[in-house]
């Protein structure tokens, strides 16, 4: 590994401030900015770079985030409120070579079972508010995909949720040549319309089925007779 990069902080915290990773109050205490910049940089044998700005200008943590490895970018903008319903984040994904991230997906989760991984993949999501209370939408796409015992020739979703009961509630995904181990799909369809409270819920697919291999032996042995 060889990571290069400079970062510069800037903050102000309460006297009586302890950090606590997981208390969004804790980051909330911290006042000020703070900027890293890597570049020039690799891991497990993948080319990385990447930039972080944080800033408490505004009432909250404003973020733009940004990192490319070997080809793959990804970007995480938003702001994280004073108040929960003032939370807003937008994150963007652009893999055109899934392929050229298996050295540092095995380097980092050497048991996610992505084994193999390759293909292509395009996303973008929004969030507001703070889980539990959170509305998010987004599109997913992607073309050759392969991960462990997982494949598609094409994969589209898109989704809208959000926490009301009678809010709408939407999810639909549309693939071609699905497989995973040995369950294959020409076609799969599958879609989650409604609000919360009450949905339906559509799946579809279609699969060339095929006699069972003994078969091969049997036609075998009669074209030779």
């Amino acid at each position: 590994a060889r990571l290069n990069g400079a970062w510069n902080a800037e903050l102000q915290a309460p006297p009586s401030w302890r950090f606590d990773a997981q208390s969004v109050a804790s980051w909330l205490a911290l006042r000020g900015k703070a900027e890293l910049d890597m570049q020039s940089s690799t891991l497990a044998g993948v080319p990385l770079q990447g930039t972080l700005r944080a800033d408490s200008a505004a009432a909250g943590w404003s973020i733009d985030a940004k990192a490319s490895a070997a080809n793959n970018k990804a970007s995480l903008q938003g702001l994280l409120a004073a108040r929960a319903d003032g939370d807003r984040w937008r994150a963007e994904i652009d893999a055109p070579s899934l392929a050229a991230l298996q050295p540092l997906v095995t380097a980092l989760a050497p048991r996610a079972g992505l084994e193999g991984l390759d293909g292509a993949a395009t996303g973008q999501m929004q969030v507001t508010g703070r889980w539990p209370a959170v509305r998010t939408s987004g599109t997913l796409r992607g073309s050759a995909l392969r991960a462990g015992p997982f494949s598609a020739a094409q994969l589209n979703a898109q989704w809208q949720a959000a926490p009301e009961r009678d809010a709408p509630l939407s999810l639909k995904i549309d693939g071609q040549r699905v497989a995973r181990g040995e369950a294959s799909f020409d076609t799969l369809r599958a879609a989650v319309d409604g609000t919360l409270a009450a949905h339906r819920i559509d799946i579809d697919g279609t699969s060339a089925l095929r006699p069972p291999a003994w078969t091969d032996a049997v036609l075998g042995a009669n074209s030779k007779s």
